[in-house]
């Protein structure tokens, strides 16, 4: 059994925790097309995970990165920025270790906590805030939490060439005063 999870803004030393962070359980190409190309079935896992690999922590403003930590390392990751002052923030990235995934979204709902906690110090005293993520389409984990955490889903889609599908634009509006 691991020890507790202690949360903090990523620093220096956690370079070589980031560059070994594991998110995905998934074979990274596991089925051939007719062309011989390889699919994998959750493309933005595996972005995610790079993604978090190659960060250059400490992250500058207007990002921020947060990290969940426990005897064996990085637990949990998110990464946000923040846009147009604090009227925007945009949800980057939120991801869980491998082998604490399939648990209920537990310790996904922990790190969505940390990183509103620390968003809501950004909110000003008076107006509307909009916190949004991209999300696939066929990413049920993470559809999941924005529901659970009342964000809904917009009518706004992109492509990324790296992660095939659509993602959709999920929104979050925070009423302050």
């Amino acid at each position: 059994m691991t020890s507790a999870v202690t949360w903090r803004a990523a620093v220096y030393a956690d370079r070589p925790l980031l560059a070994g962070f594991c998110c995905t359980r998934t074979p990274p190409l596991v089925r051939k097309t007719k062309r011989k190309e390889r699919i994998d079935p959750r493309p933005w896992e595996r972005v995610v995970q790079s993604f978090a690999r190659q960060l250059q922590v400490p992250v500058k403003p207007p990002a921020h990165c947060i990290l969940g930590l426990d005897d064996q390392g990085v637990v949990a990751f998110v990464h946000f920025s923040m846009h147009d002052a604090p009227e925007f923030i945009h949800l980057d990235a939120i991801a869980v270790r491998a082998d604490h995934r399939g648990r209920g979204g537990l310790l996904a709902d922990r790190a969505f906590d940390e990183f509103f906690n620390l968003a809501l110090g950004f909110l000003p005293e008076h107006g509307t805030t909009s916190i949004d993520a991209w999300i696939h389409e066929r990413n049920e984990p993470i559809r999941s939490l924005a529901k659970r955490r009342g964000f809904a889903q917009g009518f706004d889609t992109m492509t990324n060439p790296r992660v095939p599908g659509l993602h959709h634009q999920w929104v979050l509006d925070i009423t302050v005063g």
